[in-house]
C-alpha cells in the first residue's frame, strides 16, 4: 500500500508574589460608590463548547497560541514544550489532527509569545519571551530551528512591530529587571540589539506592552503596563507608560500628561476601540487597586470610566485579558481570566457580563465559521455562533512588512463605523490570529473598508459582501480585494523556478523579483502580485513550497495486540506519518484489517526521488491452542478428580456454559452433579503493551511541603503495574505506607516500600476497576511538584489524574504511571472427557442391558444370557454392599444406598465376571 502525502504542513504562567496593598483612603469609597450605578444589559448573549484537547505533557505552561502557521488561509492552534513544536489542524474535510515538529527546545516561551514572518519567506515564525532569553524559532516549511538572540532578561511581554519604518519585523521584548531590549532585523530575520530605543523604560518592572495609535497620527505609539513587588505607589518602577510616536525614530513619554500613568500593580492592558468613535480606548488590568477602563478623548488625554462601565474594577485576579467581537454584534468584547471572565460590550464604553465557560488565552477563527473562538490551556473554547454577520480580513504588504502588521483597519456600514488595529502580541502572554476579524451584526454589506498601512498608504476598498474572508494588497488609493490562484509543490532540488500566469501588466514577487519568473533556494510561500491599470498590485498567484515530508508511516503500536487470539478481528490504526500524534474525527487515520497472520507493511514512496521508500511493518503471529485433554483420573466413592495436559485449563460443566467450575491444573468435582462427563479448555492470556501517564519525572520537586492526597478515575479496568516515587534527601530515606482507595473511603490496596534517595519504582501489579480513587502516603517528606497546572493527566484512554487535596497546582508523590489494559483471554476450542459410559444399550455383553444410568430409585438388568446366576454392587472403596441371586428382567431397588458411583458385578455359571458402572444420585 502506498501513502503519499503531497503537503506537508509545518506546523506558567509562574504567578508572581506580590505585596498587595490596601485601597486607601477617600479613593475606597469613591470606587465603591461609582460601581454601583446600574448599567443595561444590551448585548446579545455567546455560548462556548469547551472542547478539551489532546494532552501534550508540559505544553500547558506555555503561551496559547494561534497562527496560520502554514500560509493556506485557516489558522492553527500551537503548543510548545521542550520536545518541540504541536499544531493542532482543523482541515477542510472535518475534524482535528496534531502535528508533533520535533525540536529540543533549550528556552520554552515561559511568558510570551509574539509571531509574524521575520524572514520575509511567507510564514510565520515566533518568538519567545523565555526566562533569561528572548528566542527566535524559524520556521523552514518542514520545522522550525531555534536560535537564542543576544542578551539575557526577565522577559515578558515580547512584540513584532516595524518600529524603524523599513518594511520588516523588528522585537520589542519588556524586561522585568531593566531597561527593554530592542532587536533590529535586517530583513532576513537576523536580529541584532540595537540601542535606538535604550531610553524607553531603562527601569524595572516591565511587565506588558502594546503599540498602538492613540493620537491617530497613523505612527505606532506604546503603552507600557508595570509591575513591582515591595515598593509603594509612588515607585516610578510602577508607573504605567505612554510613549507618543515622534517620528525618526523619537519617542516622548506622556504618561502623566495623558492621564493613563497608573502606579497601580499592572500586569497588562487591551487597547481597542470600544465606543466604535474611531480612537483607541485603554483597558488596564491592575492587582491591588481597581482596574482602569480610559476613554480616549481624542485630543491627547484620557479619562477613566470603569466605575459606569461594568466591567468588574475591584477583581485583583486576572492575569490575562484578550478582546474580540465574539457575539458579531459590531461592538468590541472583554474577556479576562477572573471567574466572571466575558463582558460584552455595548459599543459605548458599557459591557455585560456574560456566563460561560472561556476564559482569556489566543484568540481565532479556528473551525472557518465566522466567529472567534478561544484557546487556552488544554481546551479550546469553540464559539457555538449565532445568526450575527462578519467579515474578516488577510492583509499583503508591499511598502510595509509583509503582513501588515501596524496597520489599522476601518470598516463601515450603513450603521457603524469599526476600528481595529494588527498587532502581534497583546495581552500578558498569549498569540492570537493576525487575520482581522469584525462583527457585523445584522449587516450583510460593507460600504467600504480603509486600511492604513504602516508606510503611510491607505487603501480603499467599496462594496464588499458580508460573511467572507478578502485579501487585500497594500496600494494607494481605491483598490479590490484578490483570490489568487494556490499552487503546492516540493522543493526537490536546491532551486526551483517559478512563472506567473498569462496576464498583461507588471509584476512583483514578494521576494522583490520583479520578471515573469523567479528562481527560489529556499522553500516558502511565493506570491506574485500584478500590477492593475489603477497602478495597484493584487495578488495573482500564490507558490506554497514545501519541503519533502521525510517522515515515514507508523502503525499505532499502544493500541495494537501483535499476537492476538485465534478468531479475533484485528483493526491496525496507522498515520501517514510519524509526526501525527493524535486526531479527532479526522479521516487521515488509516486502519488496517488483516485476514490472516503475517508481516503487513505500510509505504509512502518519496516525491522526489522515487527510489526512496519510508514504511513501517508490524508482525501479527495468531496464537492459537490445542485442546486440553484429561491424562488421568482419580476416584472417590462421590466424587471424581480430573487432571489435565495443560496445566493452565477452564473446567465446564457443560458445552455452554460461559462461567467456569474452575481453572487449573486439576478439577475435584461431586460425582451426583457431574453424571458422566466433564468439558475443558486450554487457556494463555495475552498481555497488552504497557503504558504511561503521570508526571515523569520529579524534576524542580521539593519535599518540604504539606502532605496531600492524588485523585484519579478509571474509565476502563485496567492492571497499575508501578509508580515512581523519589527521596530528594538521603535523611529522607525510609518506610512508606501507600493506600489506594475507592471515592466511598473503601481499602482497595495498601503497600508498603522502603524508598531510598533517587527514583525509588513501586511495583503494585493492582487490579484497578472502573471509578474515582484516591492515593495516600503516611509520609510528605517525598518528591511534590508545585505551580504544576497540567490536570487532568490522561492515562491513555483509560482515565485520567484529576487533581489533588488542597490547592490544585501541586502534583504530590507519584510519577510515571505504568499500566496497561487487561490482557486478553485466549481459549481453545472446548474438549470433553466421557468419564463414565450412560448409554443403556452399550454392554460389554450386548445382551446386558442396565438402565437409568445415573438411578434415583431403582435400575433394571435385562438379559437373555441364561447363564447369568447372580450379581453384586460395589461401592468405589471395593466394599460389596448388595448382593442377590439374578432372576431374568431383575429390578433393583437402590434408594437405599447413598449417592456416588458403583459398580455392578455379574456372575455367570462359568465363573465369568460381567461389570458396569453406574450412578446413584437423589
Amino acid at each position: 500500500m502506498m501513502a503519499h502525502i503531497k503537503k506537508i504542513e509545518a506546523g506558567m504562567l509562574n504567578s508572581r508574589k506580590l505585596i498587595k496593598g490596601s485601597i486607601g483612603g477617600p479613593a475606597f469609597y469613591i470606587w465603591l460608590l461609582v460601581l454601583a450605578i446600574p448599567i443595561s444589559m444590551k448585548a446579545q448573549q455567546v455560548d462556548f463548547n469547551a472542547l478539551p484537547l489532546d494532552f501534550i505533557y508540559d505544553t500547558q505552561q506555555y503561551p496559547p497560541t494561534i497562527a496560520d502557521v502554514d500560509g493556506d488561509g485557516r489558522e492553527e492552534l500551537v503548543r510548545f514544550n521542550n520536545d518541540g513544536v504541536f499544531i493542532d489542524f482543523f482541515p477542510l474535510s472535518g475534524g482535528r489532527y496534531t502535528r508533533h515538529l520535533p525540536l529540543n527546545i533549550q528556552h520554552p516561551p515561559k511568558w510570551s509569545v509574539c509571531g509574524g514572518d521575520v524572514d520575509n519567506n511567507g510564514l510565520i515564525d515566533f518568538v519567545f519571551g523565555s526566562d533569561q532569553k528572548a528566542v527566535l524559532l524559524q520556521q523552514n516549511a518542514r520545522g522550525y530551528i531555534e536560535y537564542p538572540l543576544t542578551g539575557n532578561l526577565v522577559s515578558q511581554r515580547s512584540n513584532l512591530v516595524d518600529v524603524d519604518g523599513d518594511g520588516d519585523l523588528d522585537l520589542f521584548v519588556c524586561n522585568d529587571e531593566g531597561e527593554n531590549f530592542y532587536y533590529e532585523n535586517d530583513g532576513t530575520g537576523h536580529f541584532t540589539k540595537s540601542t535606538a530605543l535604550s531610553d524607553l523604560t531603562v527601569l524595572a518592572g516591565n511587565y506588558s506592552s502594546i503599540w498602538t495609535d492613540v493620537n491617530g497620527d497613523r505612527l505606532l505609539d506604546l503603552y507600557i503596563s508595570k509591575c513591582f513587588g515591595n515598593v509603594p505607589p509612588t515607585d516610578d518602577r510602577r508607573k504605567n507608560l505612554l510613549y507618543i510616536n515622534k517620528g525618526n525614530g523619537h519617542f516622548e513619554e506622556l504618561g502623566q500628561q495623558s492621564g493613563v500613568d497608573d502606579t497601580a500593580q499592572s500586569w497588562t492592558s487591551a487597547v481597542e476601540d470600544f465606543d466604535n468613535d474611531g480612537d483607541m480606548d485603554l483597558y488596564v488590568l491592575n492587582h491591588d487597586q481597581a482596574c482602569r477602563l480610559y476613554r480616549n478623548n481624542g485630543d491627547g488625554s484620557f479619562t477613566d470610566v470603569i466605575g459606569t462601565s461594568g466591567l468588574n474594577a475591584l477583581d485583583y485576579t486576572a492575569f490575562e485579558v484578550v478582546t474580540g467581537d465574539f457575539n458579531n454584534d459590531g461592538f468590541c468584547d472583554v474577556l479576562t481570566d477572573l471567574q466572571q471572565a466575558l463582558f460584552l460590550g455595548n459599543g459605548d464604553l458599557t459591557f455585560a457580563a456574560a456566563p460561560g465557560p472561556a476564559k482569556a488565552g489566543a484568540v481565532g477563527d479556528l473551525n472557518n465559521d465566522g466567529f472567534l473562538d478561544v484557546f487556552k490551556g488544554r481546551t479550546l473554547f469553540e464559539n457555538t455562533k449565532n445568526n450575527n454577520h462578519w467579515i474578516r480580513f488577510w492583509l499583503n504588504g508591499i511598502q510595509s512588512n509583509k503582513q501588515g502588521i501596524g496597520a489599522i483597519i476601518r470598516v463601515y456600514t450603513a450603521g457603524n463605523t469599526q476600528t481595529r488595529e494588527l498587532r502581534s502580541g497583546q495581552g500578558y502572554s498569549a498569540m492570537s490570529s493576525l487575520h482581522i476579524h469584525f462583527g457585523l451584526g445584522s449587516e450583510t454589506k460593507i460600504d467600504s473598508v480603509k486600511v492604513l498601512w504602516p508606510s503611510g498608504i491607505t487603501t480603499t476598498i467599496l462594496d464588499l459582501l458580508a460573511d467572507s474572508s478578502y485579501e487585500i494588497t497594500e496600494c494607494e488609493g481605491l483598490s479590490g480585494t484578490a483570490n489568487p490562484e494556490v499552487k503546492d509543490s516540493l522543493m526537490c532540488q536546491s532551486t526551483l523556478t517559478l512563472s506567473t500566469p498569462d496576464l498583461p501588466g507588471k509584476w512583483l514577487w514578494s521576494n522583490g523579483d520583479t520578471t515573469h519568473m523567479t528562481t527560489i533556494n529556499k522553500a516558502g510561500n511565493y506570491t506574485a502580485f500584478n500590477q492593475d491599470s489603477s497602478g495597484c498590485w493584487k495578488a495573482a498567484i500564490r507558490y506554497r513550497i514545501q519541503l519533502e515530508n521525510d517522515s515515514p508511516p507508523v502503525f499505532l503500536r499502544d493500541s495494537i495486540l501483535p499476537s492476538p487470539c485465534i478468531g479475533t478481528e484485528l483493526r491496525l490504526p496507522w498515520y501517514p506519518d510519524n509526526d501525527i500524534i493524535a486526531s479527532q474525527n479526522w479521516n487521515g487515520k488509516k486502519y488496517l484489517y488483516p485476514q490472516a497472520e503475517g508481516k503487513y507493511v505500510i509505504e509512502k514512496t518519496s516525491v522526489c526521488h522515487q527510489e526512496q521508500v519510508w514504511s513501517d511493518s508490524i508482525e501479527i503471529n495468531y496464537f492459537s491452542l490445542d485442546k486440553a485433554k484429561v491424562d488421568s483420573t482419580y476416584w472417590t466413592q462421590d466424587s471424581v478428580t480430573f487432571y489435565s495436559s495443560d496445566p493452565n485449563t477452564l473446567w465446564y460443566q457443560d458445552d455452554q456454559t460461559n462461567l467456569p467450575l474452575a481453572q487449573g491444573p486439576s478439577y475435584t468435582g461431586s460425582i451426583p452433579f457431574l453424571f458422566n462427563k466433564v468439558f475443558l479448555e486450554a487457556y494463555r492470556t495475552l498481555p497488552y503493551p504497557v503504558q504511561r501517564g503521570g508526571r515523569k519525572n520529579a524534576d524542580k520537586a521539593s519535599a518540604s511541603f504539606p502532605k496531600r492526597d492524588l485523585y484519579f478515575s478509571i474509565e476502563e479496568d485496567l492492571i497499575l503495574h508501578s509508580v515512581d516515587m523519589y527521596v530528594l534527601k538521603k535523611e529522607n530515606e525510609g518506610p512508606r505506607k501507600i493506600t489506594l482507595t475507592s471515592k466511598d473511603g473503601d481499602l482497595v490496596g495498601e503497600f508498603s516500600q522502603d524508598l531510598t534517595e533517587g527514583k525509588n519504582q513501586v511495583n503494585l501489579e493492582i487490579n484497578v476497576k472502573k471509578g474515582p480513587y484516591k492515593w495516600s502516603c503516611d509520609r510528605s517528606d517525598q518528591a511534590m511538584n508545585a505551580g504544576d497546572y497540567n490536570y487532568p493527566y490522561p492515562l491513555a484512554q483509560m482515565g485520567s489524574i484529576d487533581s489533588c487535596s488542597g490547592k490544585a497546582n501541586f502534583y504530590p508523590y507519584f510519577y510515571n504511571w505504568q499500566f496497561s489494559s487487561l490482557p486478553q483471554l485466549c481459549r481453545s476450542e472446548r474438549n470433553i472427557y466421557i468419564w463414565l459410559s450412560t448409554d443403556f444399550n452399550s454392554t460389554i455383553d450386548k445382551n446386558i442391558l442396565l438402565f437409568p444410568n445415573p438411578a434415583n430409585e431403582k435400575i433394571t438388568l435385562l438379559t437373555n444370557n441364561t447363564d447369568i446366576t447372580s450379581f453384586s454392587i460395589l461401592n468405589m472403596e471395593g466394599k460389596t454392599v448388595m448382593e442377590e441371586t439374578f432372576r431374568e428382567n431383575t429390578h433393583i431397588e437402590i434408594n437405599c444406598l447413598p449417592v456416588g458411583l458403583y459398580v455392578i458385578k455379574l456372575k455367570d455359571r462359568k465363573g465369568k465376571y460381567y461389570f458396569r458402572k453406574f450412578i446413584i444420585f437423589k
